[in-house]
């Protein structure tokens, strides 16, 4: 993936995300992987968790996907992209993005997610968190 300049403006709106996912989460953020995918009015995303041997998917609640909506949304509508990888290490996060120009339509979300989860993971299992408020 081809990674273009990230501007001050969505440079510091991304820095607020680990605020965000922290407090929805409730785990410290180091380490963790958030993909998003945008298209108008859907977001698609998971956060990840590598605690050892395992990954943990964790499901964003509605402040962070509104963050994301809204991230997209002020972004120059032709410079929006299509996904984000995320990354929090050493107390700073490593982004980038993908265009429109470099995406494969032919590819669906889990498949793209299931090739992007490999190409991080390897082939650790993931373990998928239980929705706030569920029952285990």
């Amino acid at each position: 993936m081809e990674k273009r300049g990230i501007d001050e403006a969505l440079a510091d709106a991304l820095g607020h995300l680990a605020h965000i996912i922290h407090n929805e989460v409730g785990w410290e953020p180091e380490g963790t992987f958030l993909y998003a995918e945008f298209e108008p009015g859907v977001v698609a995303a998971g956060l990840y968790q590598e605690p050892s041997d395992r990954v943990i998917c964790h499901e964003p609640g509605d402040t962070l996907f509104a963050a994301l909506s809204d991230l997209w949304y002020q972004a120059d509508p032709d410079k929006r992209w299509r996904s984000l990888r995320y990354t929090l290490v050493g107390g700073k996060f490593e982004a980038s993005v993908e265009y429109p120009d470099q995406w494969d339509g032919s590819e669906s979300y889990h498949d793209r997610l299931a090739r992007i989860r490999a190409l991080k993971y390897g082939a650790k299992p993931i373990e998928y968190a239980p929705l706030p408020g569920m029952d285990v």
